[in-house]
């Protein structure tokens, strides 16, 4: 029933390119070869984007709108594809319900509601026309990290044995970077490991692990406790 559905779509929108229509001739032709006679053919411009191509980098669960804007658009149509070949919308008809369309003057934004990594890759707006053109807006989603430590809350050593935290990142895009720092403490150490050679009484207390990727305004972080005895 889809496909069928879709080879009316694309047949009107081939008569639609291929032929546009506007009561307003002056708005619709920009450009006339006259020859006196009555067989002339009359010149449509294909409409010029005004939205410009956009790479954007935005965090998992939020809303994006992807705009496409023309010139003008009398006459024409829209159609959104993602790679190149899924078609998600065509004019002001939906195909694929993952996705909505909020119309603007002259166009209308690609809307992606709680967007997951799923949703990466390339968009493209066409101009389906005889010469179609086109607008790819890139799109990768940042994700927040998780991290777990080893151990995950307390470590028992001896005074005087070596000992070592570890941060491990379970979950994040793009990987975040990890630091230790010490609670109530200005000290940081960049990377996913604290560790002494032997350690001291001096040195036992609470470490805090954060990993950051941009995601918030804050670092995700965990807290793990060192006893020396």
């Amino acid at each position: 029933m889809l496909q069928k559905y879709l080879c009316a779509v694309f047949l009107w929108v081939a008569i639609v390119a291929g032929s546009p229509y506007s009561e307003d001739v002056d708005d619709m032709y920009s450009d006339y070869e006259t020859t006196g006679r009555s067989e002339d053919a009359v010149i449509v411009r294909t409409p010029k984007f005004i939205t410009e191509q956009m790479s954007m980098l935005v965090n998992e669960g939020e809303t994006v709108r992807l705009p496409c804007i023309v010139d003008r658009l009398p006459g024409f149509v829209l159609l959104w594809k993602r790679q190149t070949e899924n078609i998600l919308a065509v004019g002001e008809q939906i195909i694929d319900k993952r996705f909505n369309l909020e119309p603007k003057p002259n166009g209308n934004s690609l809307v992606i509601s709680q967007i997951s990594t799923e949703d990466e890759g390339e968009y493209t707006c066409q101009i389906s026309a005889f010469d179609p053109k086109f607008l790819t807006h890139k799109v990768k989603v940042r994700v927040k990290p998780e991290i777990e430590t080893v151990p995950s809350e307390l470590l028992v050593v001896r005074e005087g044995e070596p000992a070592s935290l570890i941060c491990q990142v379970t979950r994040g895009s793009p990987p975040p970077k990890l630091s230790w720092t010490r609670r109530h403490r200005t000290e940081v150490v960049q990377g996913n490991m604290i560790k002494w050679s032997a350690v001291s009484r001096h040195d036992g207390g609470h470490y805090i692990c954060r990993a950051d990727n941009g995601f918030g305004p804050e670092p995700v972080a965990k807290e793990v406790k060192l006893e020396v005895h």
